[in-house]
């Protein structure tokens, strides 16, 4: 029979912990991209869809994941070191490095 402790880390696991682990992982995922692929200008304009493009390809070929683009959007937008501006479909503030797209 399994126990009421077991019944409730199950489910502490199964309702926080997993979510959170892979919340996480969307993040680095992103984070890692930003690093990896992206050069900081001011002047750049890369649109939206060009963007989200080479994030997926940059999963790919990392072996990741790659989240929605609704979802890497919002993550995106909250980046430092610039903090990307969306505007007319277009992020503004970074160019891709064409030798990591």
């Amino acid at each position: 029979q399994v126990s009421r402790q077991q019944v409730a880390t199950e489910i502490v696991d199964q309702n926080l912990a997993r979510p959170l682990v892979e919340e996480d992982r969307e993040f680095e995922g992103i984070w890692r991209f930003h690093e990896d692929v992206l050069v900081a200008d001011p002047a750049a304009h890369v649109p939206c869809t060009a963007m989200y493009e080479a994030f997926v390809r940059y999963c790919a070929r990392t072996g990741r994941r790659p989240v929605e683009q609704e979802a890497f959007e919002f993550v995106f937008a909250r980046m430092e070191n610039p903090v990307p501006a969306l505007g007319n479909g277009n992020w503004t503030g970074y160019r891709l490095r064409p030798d990591r797209v």
